[in-house]
């Protein structure tokens, strides 16, 4: 009886050990990355590994080991979160491949539980680095794009100041043509006396030099000639210092910035897009430097008020007036605050919930790709951890709100879980 007993157990046990062999192989084929791990992250179990990990190695390690120093404690965190809370944690993180490079990974960790008791977790990561491949090459695109609308409007914004400075150059050219004409009878005048000579004739053609120059009206106007020239050669200096900081290359850790200096710059070479249709306001607020990528929350706040331009265009086409576009910052405690406001035609009820999805778009075609926001959103939260939201009402208009932390890990390019 005993040896039969033990056979059967042996069978069984033959049985289950073949069940999970197959499980394994089956696994393996997965098109994600499963991973158990215990409440100390211990990896119990993974369904295979990268080409330069052997599995066997990798069971019994900690997860922490494969995934970048700075991101430890956040995985930490959410492993934590996910077995005290019992719910799903999702999060982007990024790992090295075989080659050194980055691969980015969407994970959803969730716990185990057996009898109603949790025991660990379960980590399923998606290989997700042709979408940010993807993203990034988009982000680009979307910004040369945007570069090359705005030319065009940049140009324009440029040659009025030129004009002011060339017509001051002008006015001024004339002006030293009528001095120096008036110094040269002056110095005949002065040769004359020295000599002895009768001064009659030439202190007349002195007097016709100084009725001709009109030194009065010149005394008045070349000084604000000058300013008119110094105030032009400004103004295009801001215009082009901003136009390159915008068209910077985005740089892979974060900085401390000048968000009120970002937003102003934005607003400079926008400034094409919106002055036809609404006047700006502006308020900004005491903030103290920011860490983050300075030229994509440019691009950002570029986006919306573009956005927002056009909005007030389509509320003000046939009336012969202007909207009003109000821009302004401040702090909220630990977020900085950028608030970018329009008086167009708000959001119907019906869309509110799609204008952050990649190609919506409500205008006509040619005028919007629906990345505009997409990208912003994408910015804003995913590679600052911020909050893009907004407020509308029909037929008044709309406010979005871009909350950035002010102080973060110059080092994460994209949040934490």
């Amino acid at each position: 009886m005993g040896l039969i007993a033990g056979t059967a157990a042996f069978a069984g046990f033959a049985e289950e050990r073949a069940a999970r062999e197959r499980l394994e192989v089956l696994l393996e084929f997965a098109p994600a990355f499963i991973i158990s791990v215990a409440s100390d992250g211990t990896i119990e179990f993974i369904n295979r590994t990268l080409p330069q990990h052997d599995k066997k190695d990798v069971i019994g390690s900690s997860w922490l080991e494969y995934f970048p120093p700075e991101r430890h404690a956040a995985m930490t965190a959410a492993l934590r979160a996910a077995l005290e809370t019992g719910q799903t944690q999702t999060y982007e993180i990024a790992t090295a491949g075989p080659d050194g490079a980055d691969i980015w990974f969407e994970s959803q960790l969730a716990p185990i539980r057996v009898a109603g008791e949790v025991v660990g977790g379960v980590l399923v990561s998606q290989d997700i680095t042709e979408r940010k491949r993807a993203q990034a090459e988009l982000l680009a695109g979307r910004q040369l794009a945007l570069l090359g609308t705005l030319a065009a409007g940049v140009a324009h914004e440029i040659n009025t100041p030129v004009q002011f400075v060339g017509d001051s150059m002008r006015f001024l050219r004339e002006a030293m043509h009528d001095l120096l004409l008036l110094f040269d009878k002056v110095q005949a005048l002065r040769h004359a006396a020295l000599a002895g000579t009768p001064l009659e004739q030439t202190a007349r053609e002195a007097t016709e030099a100084e009725e001709s120059a009109d030194l009065a009206y010149l005394r008045e106007n070349v000084p604000k000639a000058f300013e008119r020239c110094t105030d032009g050669l400004d103004r295009v200096a801001t215009i082009v210092r901003s136009l390159k900081d915008f068209a910077h290359p985005a740089e892979q850790e974060m900085s401390a910035a000048d968000l009120n200096q970002v937003v102003q710059g934005t607003l400079a070479i926008a400034a094409n897009e919106y002055k036809y249709v609404a006047e700006l306001e502006t308020d900004f607020g005491e903030l103290p430097p920011v860490t983050c990528h300075s030229g994509e929350i440019g691009q950002a706040v570029l986006n919306i008020l573009v956005n927002a331009a056009h909005a007030v265009g389509d509320a003000v086409s046939g009336t012969g007036q202007k909207g009003v576009i109000a821009v302004r910052t401040r702090r909220e405690g630990d977020t900085a605050l950028i608030a970018i406001t329009d008086t167009g035609g708000g959001i119907p009820d019906g869309i509110k919930s799609r204008i952050f999805d990649p190609f919506f778009t409500t205008k006509r075609v040619g005028k919007g790709t629906g990345q505009g926001l997409a990208i912003a959103s994408s910015t804003v939260r995913e590679r600052h951890g911020g909050e893009l939201t907004f407020e509308t009402t029909q037929g008044r208009g709309t406010t979005f709100f871009i909350r950035i932390p002010i102080a973060r890990d110059p080092k994460r390019a994209s949040p934490g879980a």
